[in-house]
């Protein structure tokens, strides 16, 4: 189990590094080969029903915490999209856009997958829906 867990969590490192150098190309480059699907109201605290969706989430959300550099909300759900990509798992991925209290505006990116939040649930509430993209089918 713990073999299993170590192999997850390097690959999670790898999907941060792989999401942080393409968060750097334009935004149709990133969804290029995405189904745009109609943005609804967020599953924010429902786990993914499939175990190994929600192993993922929990492999990104520890392995971005301790990397050198900062994973973005749109890096860690870049990172999650791929790791359920190569599992087979399909994903949407959701851009939102909101305010600050000082009234500027802020952006945040959120996946879902198996009925549930894999990573960005917390805040999504707070953003409204601007896009949303279906993961290419492997």
């Amino acid at each position: 189990m713990r073999v299993r867990r170590a192999g997850l969590f390097t690959e999670a490192a790898v999907a941060l590094t792989l999401a942080r150098l393409a968060s750097v190309l334009p935004f149709r480059c990133m969804v290029a080969r995405q189904a745009v699907v109609a943005s609804g109201p967020a599953v924010t605290h429902t786990l993914p029903s499939d175990p190994r969706a929600a192993a993922v989430g929990r492999a990104i959300g520890t392995v971005g915490k301790r990397l050198p550099w900062h994973s973005s909300c749109l890096i860690l759900a870049l990172a999650a999209r791929l790791m359920l990509w190569r599992r087979g798992i399909p994903a949407v991925l959701h851009f939102g856009i909101g305010r600050r209290e000082d009234g500027r505006l802020t952006a945040h990116a959120w996946l879902e997958a198996a009925g549930g939040c894999v990573c960005g649930g917390t805040e999504a509430p707070d953003f409204v829906p601007l896009a949303s993209f279906a993961s290419a089918p492997r």
